[in-house]
């Protein structure tokens, strides 16, 4: 890992661990080596990071990514990878009695926008006033 400064800005490992696997799934290993090494991070190839990053890092990579691929599959190697780590967070971040609040206010958020009881069938909710 880069050493970072006190001040620096820094992300969790993630942002290149889940980067590195939707790559690698998408677009094939040795793209994956390619877009790391142009971004100097070949090393967590390798070794995957462990601890916390300098946020340069990650967006040197984003930036690789953007350079070497088209911008269609550089979005769908992003999303891919928001995908991966929203699911590893769900998994071993948020607990399970936080997780079924936030689909509850997912739901109710969308319920309120739409005024409809179709995207969450198994919720009750109590009657609102549209004026």
């Amino acid at each position: 890992m880069a050493h970072a400064q006190a001040d620096e800005p820094l992300i969790g490992p993630n942002a290149v661990i889940q980067t590195a696997a939707a790559l690698t799934a998408l677009c094939g290993r040795e793209a994956a080596q390619r877009v790391f090494a142009q971004a100097g991070l070949s090393r967590y190839l390798t070794a995957a990071p462990a601890a916390m990053l300098p946020l340069r890092e990650v967006a040197a990579l984003n930036a690789s990514l953007a350079q070497f691929l088209p911008p269609e599959r550089a979005a769908a190697v992003a999303a891919e990878a928001g995908r991966r780590t929203a699911d590893y967070l769900l998994a071993n971040r948020i607990p399970a009695l936080a997780q079924r609040a936030l689909r509850s206010m997912h739901c109710w958020s969308w319920w309120n926008a739409s005024r409809s009881y179709q995207s969450c069938p198994n919720q009750s909710f109590p009657e609102m006033s549209t004026s």
